[in-house]
């Protein structure tokens, strides 16, 4: 079986943290907060598409410290 472009994808999470729902909504919500966190160091995120909602695009790429890409 194949997938196409239209497929619908869910991508959940669920973890506890210690921290207010809405600093956490931030980490998400923002490109920049998101690039801080994202990947492990010394990695770093680079954001191609983000509209976060529901429907809207979401695509990052990590790079490596030895020009890996993930």
């Amino acid at each position: 079986m194949s997938r196409s472009a239209t497929d619908s994808r869910d991508l959940v999470i669920s973890r506890l943290l210690s921290a207010p729902a809405p600093a956490l909504w931030r980490a998400w919500a923002d490109p920049a907060l998101l690039r801080t966190w994202w990947c492990p160091k010394p990695w770093q995120t680079e954001v191609l598409a983000f509209d976060f909602r529901a429907g809207g695009a979401f695509h990052t790429v990590m790079h490596g410290p030895d020009g890996e890409r993930s």
